[in-house]
Order: structure tokens, then C-alpha cells, then sequence
């Protein structure tokens, strides 16, 4: 084998900027698949931090009817989640919230709206869109009666200040038309446009008041300390529904389609980029092969007058294939680790393209990104390449074996 290892790496050296710049193809191509997957994974875990947080949770109890249409008269009545208390562990959280699509008015014009109501004090540290930064000029209780904090972009198109009321006009649980004023207590300044224009967000009670809601609430959102067990959690819930209750127990993938199809969609297309980058590797890999061969046919031929046979020949080439493909998966990976352990603690600044944060299914996404680990991309795409460094030597290794010591010998 030390011999078989001892012509392959002299082969590949004979030629060594051929070598190196083939190697390092392939050492680029390892890198750049295995960081994107990298960054794809922190990127993912970050929206999906952000979206069950701001939208349905890990678990959610909802009533059959509001999903798709988000009827608001599809209601759950707080008593009816008393059954199921005892089964959620101890360690999640439980938070009820209320959504309300409303429309605004004020002496200059009136616009659409989106009513949010949520449990201020419980959901303080956890919904994205609680966070302190985002509110101007500070944050307020909004506990108080009908008090309400709306987007910097929707108070400007209206011409509201801090202080003023605006009157909502909505849809209530009884589908009857209902008006109600409330005090503008703070502007939300996210910097995303879609809810700086349309987010009035309250307390859950307002929220109650203001669609005659009662006590129920629209969606009962259970956020998990083991986000992996939620889907044991949904069907340890659906199983202990009794069948006379009005209520439905969704996954988060089953509560927010879009977030998935998002996630789904860009994975598919680093996926795309990958196979093709992968493939403009290999098609390198065979070129360069090749070429040594037809330059080293009379050395070859040598070798066949000293005994190699055929298949030895042809193996040869293959382990030629195959030290590139290993040189190059080990370089590139470690690049890549190495680069993504830094970015995991430091992240990405992505402000200056993305403009600032983004909203996407419902998710915050931040302009910082932070890499994750994605330890199956780090395993397969070494291997791919390893697998293309010896499938690119096929064609080689084929020629290889057939070149004939006598005629070699005349070339």
C-alpha cells in the first residue's frame, strides 16, 4: 500500500500548481457547502426561535375553525383548557393570545390593522416584539384601559401622537360590527415595514374587550424547554382531548405552513448550489486526471513493461482520484469549521443588504446571523467529494489501463 500511496502522490506532484489549483477547487467547494449548511442551520434556528416565540409556540391549542381563515369568532374558552393543564410539563410556558384583523381611524384618513393582544408580563423576556429596543419613547404597561402601543409608520400615515386616542373598528366574536378608542401609549418602531405599518399591539384583556371575547382566547401557545419533544407533547394532548371539547392541538409546523415552505425553499436551493458547484468540481477533477495521463504515457508504459498489470493501472489512477478528493475534503472542512466557530460566537452583520431586521411567516429575522452546526452536511459533503475525486478518475483510469508498453514506448 506505502508503494501504491509513494506513485500516486509523485504522479500528483510531478505537476504541482496543477495539483494545488485542483485541490484547492475542491477544497473551496467543501468549504463553501459546509459553512452554508452551517449558516443555513443557524439561520433556521434563529427564525424559528423568533417565529415560535411571536407566533403559535412549540404546542398550540387553537379552535378547529382558525386555521386558515383566522375567523375571529373561533374562540377557545379558558375553561375548557382545564383538562389538559396537568398533562404540559411543568417546565413550559403557557401564554394565550388574541388576533384581530381591525381597521383604524383618526381625523386623517383611516388604515387596516392587525390587533395583537398578549400576556405583557409573562411574554416580557420571550415575544420578539416585547423587546425594549423596539418601543419609542419607552415601554409602556399597556395594561391600563385600552391602552395600546401601534407601528411608528402606521401613527405617522394617521397623524397620531403619545397620548391621543384612535378608534377601532373590528369584527367582533358575535360577527357584529364593534368600535372602540384606545390610548396610544408608545410607537413600535421594529424596522420591519409590514409591522411598523399594521401592529397595534395590548394587553390580551383590551384585545378581549375589544372583539367581546370574554375569557377565550384565540390560541393557547405552550413555548417548550426541549423544543424536540413537542411533537410527543401534541399527541400526548390530542390523545387526552375529550371529544366533546372545541379545540384542536397543532405542531408549529402545522401552525405556521409558510415558515416551513420558507425553510424548505432555501434549503432546496443550497442544495441546487451545492450539487452544481459539486459538479463543476468533478468535471475538474477528470480534466486534470487526464491530462497527466496522456503526459505520462510513456511512463505508464514503463510500468506495464515491468509487470503492472491492467487493473493495478487502473487502480493507480483511482487512488491518485482519491488522495485529491481526501486532500481536499480535509482542507476545506477544517476551513470551514474553523470559520463557522468564530461566526457562531461573533455572527454575520447582514444590515447593510438586508436594509435592517426582516419579517418572514410571522418570524423576526436578524440582521445578525449566527452560524449553527450542521453536523450531517459536515459528514456528506467530504464524502461526495471524496466520492467525485474517485468517480472523476474513472475515465482515467480507464484510458490508463489500456495504453499498450510497446506503444507507449514509440510516443
Amino acid at each position: 500500500m506505502k508503494l501504491w500511496l509513494h506513485l500516486a502522490l509523485r504522479s500528483l506532484f510531478r505537476h504541482r500548481i496543477r495539483s494545488l489549483i485542483q485541490l484547492c477547487g475542491m477544497a473551496g467547494a467543501v468549504f463553501l457547502c459546509v459553512f452554508i449548511a452551517n449558516l443555513q442551520r443557524g439561520s433556521y434556528d434563529a427564525m424559528l426561535s423568533n417565529g415560535v416565540r411571536a407566533g403559535s409556540g412549540h404546542v398550540c391549542l387553537v379552535h378547529p375553525e382558525w386555521l386558515p381563515d383566522r375567523k375571529v369568532e373561533a374562540l377557545v374558552h379558558e375553561s375548557s383548557l382545564a383538562p389538559l393543564l396537568t398533562i404540559i410539563p411543568d417546565t413550559a410556558r403557557i401564554f394565550t393570545r388574541i388576533h384581530a384583523p381591525v381597521l383604524t381611524r383618526s381625523p386623517r384618513g383611516s388604515q387596516p390593522a392587525m390587533l395583537l393582544g398578549l400576556n405583557l408580563k409573562a411574554e416580557a423576556t420571550t415575544h420578539p416584539f416585547l423587546k425594549e429596543e423596539f418601543f419609542k419613547p419607552q415601554k409602556p404597561t399597556l395594561e391600563g384601559r385600552l391602552d395600546a402601543a401601534v407601528g411608528q409608520r402606521l401613527a405617522e400615515r394617521l397623524g397620531l401622537k403619545i397620548g391621543q386616542k384612535l378608534v377601532i373598528l373590528c369584527q367582533d366574536s358575535n360577527q357584529e360590527t364593534s368600535s372602540r378608542l384606545f390610548r396610544i401609549r408608545a410607537f413600535i418602531q421594529t424596522g420591519v415595514r409590514t409591522l411598523d405599518e399594521r401592529l397595534i399591539l395590548t394587553s390580551v384583556e383590551n384585545a378581549q374587550k375589544a372583539i367581546a371575547a370574554g375569557d377565550r382566547f384565540h390560541e393557547v401557545a405552550i413555548l417548550m424547554e426541549n423544543p424536540k419533544e413537542h411533537l410527543k407533547l401534541q399527541r400526548t394532548l390530542a390523545r387526552s382531548l375529550p371529544s366533546d371539547t372545541p379545540l384542536k392541538v397543532l405542531s408549529w409546523e402545522e401552525a405556521m405552513p409558510q415558515l416551513v415552505s420558507m425553510i424548505q425553499l432555501d434549503r432546496a436551493n443550497g442544495i441546487l448550489l451545492a450539487t452544481f458547484l459539486l459538479l463543476i468540481v468533478g468535471i475538474g477533477t477528470v480534466n486534470a486526471l487526464m491530462i497527466g495521463v496522456f503526459e505520462r504515457q510513456r511512463e505508464l508504459g514503463v510500468l506495464r513493461a515491468l509487470g503492472l498489470s491492467s487493473p493495478q493501472i487502473h487502480n493507480l489512477i483511482l487512488l491518485e482520484g482519491l488522495v485529491l478528493g481526501l486532500a481536499g475534503s480535509i482542507t476545506g472542512l477544517i476551513l470551514a469549521q474553523a470559520l463557522s466557530f468564530y461566526t457562531h460566537t461573533h455572527g454575520i452583520d447582514f444590515t447593510k443588504a438586508m436594509g435592517g431586521k426582516m419579517e418572514a411567516a410571522g418570524a423576526l429575522i436578524d440582521p445578525v446571523i449566527y452560524t449553527g452546526w450542521d453536523w450531517g452536511a459536515a459528514l456528506l459533503i467530504p464524502l461526495i467529494m471524496c466520492f467525485l475525486g474517485i468517480a472523476g478518475a474513472i475515465w482515467p483510469a480507464r484510458i490508463a489501463s489500456q495504453i499498450q508498453p510497446a506503444e507507449a514506448m514509440r510516443s
